[in-house]
């Protein structure tokens, strides 16, 4: 079944509003036609790719057929000549479209090779064509060129089709946005077909990249563009609020399609939408009757697009995901934002919505710490948001903000450094990567005294996730003498934040850490327990020798937590084995976007794992040379974890 107009709906229409649907059915852009006096110019790629009638083939004698004749006749490739007459009319966005007569089939003598029975195995020859495009390179922050040396192009075809968003963490985030927007050569080889770049704007577009992904999109010539990157592009387009562009996509999207084809469905969507904003209200009408047809179930657009295309109020339902395309008809229909947006607004809304004007403070604080959570804005967008609320007297609910108002016009550090610590007293450990960011200029103006004893824990702990090991390490001398039962573990944290010799905490001896852990061991606690073999299994993985003792206290299989499928465990040992960095990348985002916290997938951190599990992700990216982000995952992890997150 395609999406067409029938006998039954072409009834509805009536004299000029049936030449009106007539008129957009046809392949009329939807900007304003041009004078009838103009001369007419000769006809775009666009409209001659459009035209069947138009192109190559069909001017040509047709193609020259590579099979032998069907035995007794000889068999014709050239099809006749498309006749219009009684054919259905395809609504928009592709005006009519003509049939394909039926060829005759070729007979079949023997199996084919790559049938069964053959012994021959077919796959198909990739291409080169711009799927090695990004936006950085090592310079400016990305993975090395050669990140994919050495891994089979079904292997990264698979990984990213499977990848999902990660969970809210800066560290995932940010590699996450990384890998995919690094240039870098794709292997040649056997392929499933799937188009690389379409599989990369997709992933970008699903975790909330939308700048990244029109971004991408746009280096690819217009020619070059195709369903699978032409419709990630648009969604991300709308969710920027870039309607026109989104439009613009609208020529490169599957003309018709029958139910279950999303990319049809989608095309017919942002094709109701570009005609209500054109102003063919009759037209977006009749494409909203086919949505309701053709593909139930998106009740949200429906509404919304009926009152777009200027037809009656219907309820709008607040139980669906907000998409941008909602957002888009939302605007076009002057219907305000739903009140609970940022429940459920989908991820590359939230980074437009931060800076939302029209959304009350609360909610808009709420968007942007959200969005940071997941990597969408940096920390100093977060901080210019908390100064915009502090401005507006629009603090009090939102502890970080209040706090950032206070240290904006503190008299001293005494002052500054006890709003913050006492804001993230009663923030959750997990909103801490996201937020303390925003404080990075005070927190690291602030030098370390027995003033601050009270907060030197806090002090190491931020600055440790803020990857200023430097200065968390010459905070440990004020933790020994005020709270010297956290120090083992402090210097635990900054030995796995910082590449270098620490200068306060002593070298890593065996010995000495074995009789360490007996002493943190001795109370019977099994959260301090599980806190150990966590800093174990992660030093070892960054190379520190760790006793063999050590491991008969910490059987993985004993510990709380969740631990990765074997399959996981399996593809993060392969890529560690290889050092391939983008594959093990790939495993890493795949094994942890699928942990399953109260129900919801993806919504667990790494400080949910087994020790184990998280070694094995630590394993593989610092073999594979992602040390760094071994290391900002393993902080987040263990602080997590020392605050009682995903405690047994």
């Amino acid at each position: 079944m395609t999406f067409s107009l029938n006998n039954r709906q072409l009834a509805r229409l009536s004299g000029s509003a049936c030449l009106l649907a007539l008129l957009v059915t046809a392949r009329v852009p939807l900007a304003a036609a041009q004078d009838a006096a103009t001369p007419a110019a000769p006809p775009r790629l666009t409209e001659q790719l459009l035209d069947p009638n138009e192109t190559p083939l069909a001017r040509s004698a047709g193609p020259k057929s590579l099979l032998p004749p069907v035995r007794g006749q000889q068999r014709s490739v050239t099809p006749p000549p498309f006749e219009d007459a009684d054919q259905p009319e395809v609504f928009f966005p592709s005006g009519q479209a003509a049939p394909l007569p039926p060829l005759e089939p070729a007979q079949d003598l023997a199996a084919r090779p790559g049938e069964e029975g053959t012994g021959i195995e077919v796959a198909r020859l990739s291409t080169v064509a711009d799927e090695g495009l990004g936006l950085i390179g090592p310079v400016e922050g990305g993975l090395s060129p050669m990140l994919w040396s050495g891994s089979r192009r079904l292997t990264i075809e698979d990984g990213l089709a499977s990848l999902a968003p990660p969970p809210p963490s800066p560290a995932l985030g940010y590699l996450y946005r990384r890998l995919l927007i690094s240039r870098g050569e794709m292997p040649q080889g056997a392929s499933g077909g799937r188009s690389i770049l379409g599989l990369k704007l997709e992933a970008l577009h699903a975790a909330g990249f939308a700048r990244e992904t029109t971004r991408l999109a746009s280096l690819l010539p217009n020619g070059d563009l195709t369903v699978e990157t032409a419709a990630p592009a648009a969604r991300a387009a709308l969710a920027r609020r870039e309607v026109d562009d989104a439009c613009s996509y609208l020529t490169h999207l599957p003309a018709e399609g029958g139910p279950g084809d999303t990319y049809a469905q989608f095309a017919l969507e942002l094709g109701t939408l570009c005609q209500a904003r054109a102003g063919l209200e009759m037209a977006a009408l009749l494409s909203v009757d086919l949505v309701r047809e053709f593909a139930p179930g998106d009740t949200a657009f429906v509404a919304l697009a009926t009152r777009a295309a200027g037809g009656p109020s219907l309820d709008v339902p607040n139980d669906e995901v907000f998409t941008g395309l909602h957002l888009a008809l939302s605007e076009e229909a002057s219907v305000p934002l739903p009140p609970d947006i940022a429940d459920r607004a989908e991820p590359a809304l939230l980074a437009p919505l931060a800076s939302d004007a029209s959304l009350d403070w609360d909610t808009r604080l709420r968007i942007a710490e959200m969005a940071a959570a997941r990597a969408l804005i940096g920390p100093l967008d977060l901080a210019d948001t908390y100064r915009q609320a502090s401005v507006a007297g629009a603090t009090d609910t939102n502890p970080r903000a209040s706090a950032f108002a206070v240290a904006l016009d503190a008299p001293d550090q005494v002052t500054r450094l006890g709003a913050i610590a006492a804001a993230y007293a009663e923030t959750p450990v997990g909103d801490w990567p996201a937020t303390l960011p925003a404080f990075t200029g005070s927190l690291q103006a602030i030098a370390p005294n027995m003033a601050h004893a009270d907060n030197a824990v806090f002090m190491t702990e931020a600055l440790a996730l803020l990857g200023d090991a430097a200065r968390a390490d010459g905070w440990i001398g004020i933790v020994a003498a005020s709270a010297p039962a956290q120090t083992a573990r402090l210097e635990t944290l900054v030995r796995i934040a910082a590449r270098g010799q620490s200068a306060f905490v002593a070298p890593w001896n065996p010995d000495i850490a074995l009789k360490s852990i007996d002493v943190r061991l001795q109370g019977g606690d099994t959260n301090a327990k599980w806190l150990t073999a966590f800093e174990m299994q992660t030093l070892a993985a960054l190379g520190y020798p760790v006793p063999q003792v050590v491991w008969a206290q910490f059987d993985d299989r004993e510990m709380p937590g969740i631990r990765l499928e074997d399959s996981a465990l399996r593809a993060l040992r392969v890529a560690a084995e290889g050092r391939r960095a983008g594959e093990a990348a790939l495993a890493a985002l795949n094994s942890v976007s699928v942990l399953e916290q109260g129900g919801d997938i993806g919504m667990a951190g790494p400080w949910a794992l087994t020790p184990g599990s998280l070694a094995a992700i630590m394993t593989a990216l610092s073999r594979s040379g992602l040390e760094d982000d071994a290391r900002r995952i393993a902080v987040e992890a263990l602080i997590a974890r020392a605050h009682g997150a995903g405690a047994p």
